[in-house]
């Protein structure tokens, strides 16, 4: 658990590489790879829009050139003749786009969470000059599907009985290695009286 929340202070350290995060995405239907080359396993089919994160580097293989991307947390590979590349959008699933070397960040869509009643807007100060580690108190989770439950638990109980318009903290960690997005890397939370505005807040499950 220590390592993961240093390796979450480290994303936070790079905020900015974070925000200026390059992706790929597909002008055509397309196969990733596992390797560069069509002789290696198709891990996903790309459809026209899908943008995956860009790695920063490209390999020659059968006379294409071929992109790094990742996929699923895992290497791959995809041609580049129809993929454009381009600062990632300002969106909940790229905001979140996966960096080399950190934990695996489950978005919202993927842990289930419930729809924000509304969006409070961005902080004021970005990137957040404080971040505050919670503990949610209560059991622990050893696995995804527990702590998926655990990070729907914490959602409802900030939305049904406090009356929030979602899940307070902007990320929450749980114990089978994951970060789980809760209003991700701008959205201001309501974790910390006084701050919210200007820190990020993480949420380790159980009682510490």
């Amino acid at each position: 658990m220590t390592a993961l929340v240093l390796l979450l202070f480290l994303v936070l350290g790079d905020y900015d590489v974070a925000e200026a995060a390059q992706c790929a995405c597909s002008t055509g239907s397309l196969n990733v790879r596992s390797g560069a080359g069509t002789n290696h396993n198709i891990l996903h089919t790309m459809t026209v829009g899908e943008c995956l994160p860009y790695m920063g580097s490209s390999a020659q293989a059968g006379g294409l050139t071929w992109y790094h991307l990742q996929y699923n947390g895992q290497d791959a590979w995809a041609a580049s003749n129809w993929l454009t590349v381009s600062a990632c959008a300002g969106s909940s699933s790229t905001d979140n786009v996966q960096l080399p070397g950190c934990p695996k960040i489950i978005t919202r869509a993927e842990w289930g969470a419930r729809p924000a009643q509304y969006t409070i807007g961005s902080m004021t100060t970005l990137p957040p000059v404080y971040v505050f580690i919670h503990h949610g108190t209560g059991s622990e989770c050893y696995d995804t599907a527990s702590c998926q439950r655990l990070v729907k638990v914490y959602q409802n109980y900030h939305m049904d009985t406090h009356g929030w318009p979602d899940i307070g903290y902007n990320f929450v960690v749980g114990e089978d290695g994951n970060a789980y997005e809760a209003r991700g890397w701008t959205e201001t939370g309501a974790h910390t009286y006084g701050y919210n505005h200007n820190g990020i807040a993480i949420c380790i499950i159980g009682d510490f």
